[in-house]
């Protein structure tokens, strides 16, 4: 999940750019038109205005193959893909491009 000032991407890294096949094929900058289709369908994007002045609350949420974001209790969008839906998700990164205040970080599993 990559989420900006104007916008919140879901996208499903494991099956798509992270796929060791797909991955070299980036690097080699030999990407076939069929790769490209299904890089295209492992993301999606959903507009969504951040100021950048205040505290916001965001959840990520994991059900099977279904990512979904909340953010300040409002529903920014859901994206079902394949690579969501494994039993392990021990891997969890907060990358900012910028800076970024992030406090109070929890995680928890449904039982």
């Amino acid at each position: 999940m990559i989420i900006g000032t104007k916008d919140v991407e879901l996208l499903d890294q494991k099956t798509g750019e992270l796929n060791r096949k797909i991955q070299e094929a980036i690097q080699n900058n030999s990407l076939t038109e069929a790769e490209k289709k299904l890089l295209a369908q492992k993301s999606a994007t959903f507009p969504n205005k951040l100021s950048t002045d205040r505290w916001h609350q965001v959840y990520a949420t994991t059900k099977g193959d279904k990512l979904s974001c909340t953010i300040d209790g409002k529903l920014i969008g859901s994206f079902r893909s394949e690579g969501f839906a494994h039993e392990t998700k021990r891997l969890i990164r907060l990358l900012v491009p910028n800076n970024v205040y992030v406090d109070d970080v929890r995680i928890w599993r449904a039982k």
